[in-house]
């Protein structure tokens, strides 16, 4: 009878844990699924630079030097043509490039047709949630700001302001 009993037990305690271990299964799932997985875009992947009070012409011929972070633009590590798209009716301007940006570099970009450079480094990043989930959070590096031609600029994006900067 006592093996009896202890059997029963057994069976009793294997049935409420393999409950147990589902209720928690599905409480990971259920917290986790309620999670809004955006794109948070940081100092790793700067994305298009904006440009600012210039015309289409003037972006024209406009190239980017990537330099050795810290090098004092003088170790250059790789350039590239700047594709120029219009951001609607407007003098907002958008430069793409085919290789990613991101704060490991000093930029210099260059506006061959009116003869203007611009010098970007120094970028200051912040460590900001993202995707916040429970019981995890996701993190990234969020850009503060940059010195564009030896002016600090406070600004979350690449941006080139002909009138300012």
């Amino acid at each position: 009878m006592n093996e009896s009993l202890n059997s029963r037990w057994n069976i009793i305690l294997r049935d409420n844990l393999n409950l147990f271990l589902g209720l928690i299964v599905i409480s990971t799932i259920g917290l986790n699924s309620c999670c809004t997985e955006i794109y948070c875009n940081g100092a790793d992947d700067i994305g298009d630079i904006e440009f600012l009070n210039f015309t289409q012409a003037e972006l024209d011929s406009t190239f980017l030097v990537f330099y050795k972070k810290g090098s004092d633009f003088k170790i250059v590590e790789d350039s590239l043509i700047i594709e120029i798209f219009p951001v609607a009716p407007s003098k907002i301007f958008l430069g793409h490039s085919n290789r990613k940006l991101s704060v490991d570099y000093d930029y210099r970009l260059y506006c061959k047709l009116i003869k203007k450079e611009y010098k970007i480094s120094e970028f200051k990043t912040s460590k900001e949630e993202c995707n916040e989930c429970f019981p995890r959070r996701d993190y990234y590096s969020k850009i503060k700001g940059y010195n564009i031609n030896g002016k600090y600029k406070e600004f979350s994006v690449l941006q080139v302001d002909q009138l300012n900067d």
